[in-house]
């Protein structure tokens, strides 16, 4: 703190002196010239002392703002470079704890939100199991084997729709890490189509409604599976989406991107409702009949898992694209 430092030791010095004039003048006996002198001294150590208690007024300020959760505050600057390298500091601390605070908040509500939407699924398919059982233990004589067999299927049924449940949240949290190894692109793709053609011939899509774009040659690392379950899922939309369109068009195309990849699956399909496209990524949340509500959330997180990201840009009535991006680089080949 060059300029504090500085100024404390002519603070101290200019004290000094005044000190041994006082002494001089004293002893000459002209009081006037003593009182003068005395007040540059008193102005002298005021200054040395106000810099400690400058510093320790911001700093109680600051924890202060802290304590009470306010993450607005500032140090402002000076004219001293080592001041402002401190306040400077400080602020991206207060501006780090805001954003930590903020994220977490974050994390919070949606954790919340899972958990609401778990505790309605579990109660809404445990309740008919529960009912139906109690009363098969009071009234066991209303039950002849036709009615067993139909209250087993409903208990069948209920628990079957509890563990597919509990298995889409396996899914969304046990990911693991990533086996990266060279992956062809062509070959990728040529896999995807392959696996999809039956789910596309369900909904109704001709043959050639779905194009496959890469470049030959090109190659990058990923975890294949993994990539491959994201792009699916990515698919499966689109052509949800275009079942039933007079001429359903996706296109799928795979290409380098600094020094990853981009998948990139766009539809013609009527877009995204607003209220949907608010709530995209989150889990279970589905309006699709018997949908889990985890495909783009799961996505998300492989794209994620490979240092790239997925996005969807909807345009109401014209379709949805989704980017994919992986980063991963050749160097995590395995």
């Amino acid at each position: 703190m060059t300029h504090i430092r500085l100024r404390i030791v002519l603070a101290l010095a200019t004290f000094g002196v005044a000190v041994w004039v006082m002494a001089m003048l004293w002893n000459s006996g002209n009081i006037a010239a003593v009182i003068l002198v005395g007040i540059i001294a008193m102005a002298a150590a005021g200054y040395v002392a106000s810099v400690p208690l400058t510093l320790t007024r911001i700093i109680c300020r600051y924890v202060d703002a802290i304590e009470a959760g306010d993450t607005t505050t500032t140090i402002q600057s000076s004219d001293d470079p080592a001041f402002n390298r401190m306040a400077s500091a400080l602020n991206r601390m207060m501006n780090t704890y805001g954003s930590n605070c903020l994220a977490l908040e974050r994390s919070k509500l949606y954790y919340d939100r899972i958990l609401r939407v778990m505790t309605h699924e579990m109660r809404n398919s445990i309740t008919p199991v529960i009912a139906l059982s109690a009363d098969i233990k009071e009234h066991p004589e209303r039950y002849r084997v036709e009615a067993v067999a139909d209250a087993m299927e409903v208990i069948h049924d209920q628990s079957r729709g509890i563990k597919r449940f509990l298995d889409s949240y396996y899914d969304l949290t046990h990911l693991g890490d990533i086996k990266p190894t060279t992956v062809d692109a062509a070959s990728f793709l040529r896999s995807i189509a392959q696996a999809t053609a039956p789910f596309a011939a369900q909904h109704g899509l001709e043959r050639g409604a779905i194009r496959y774009i890469v470049a030959s040659g090109f190659s990058f690392a990923a975890d294949r599976d993994l990539l491959a379950r994201a792009v699916t899922n990515l698919l499966r939309n689109a052509i949800e989406a275009t079942a039933g369109r007079d001429i359903a068009s996706i296109e799928v195309t795979l290409s380098a991107k600094s020094g990853g990849a981009l998948v990139t699956v766009a539809d013609n399909g009527p877009g995204l409702d607003a209220v949907v496209e608010r709530d995209l990524f989150q889990p279970f949340l589905t309006t699709k009949p018997g949908g889990a509500g985890i495909g783009l959330n799961l996505s998300r997180q492989i794209a994620r898992l490979h240092g790239g990201d997925l996005i969807l840009k909807s345009q109401p009535g014209r379709g949805v694209t989704a980017f994919l991006t992986i980063a991963c680089p050749r160097q995590c080949e395995k």
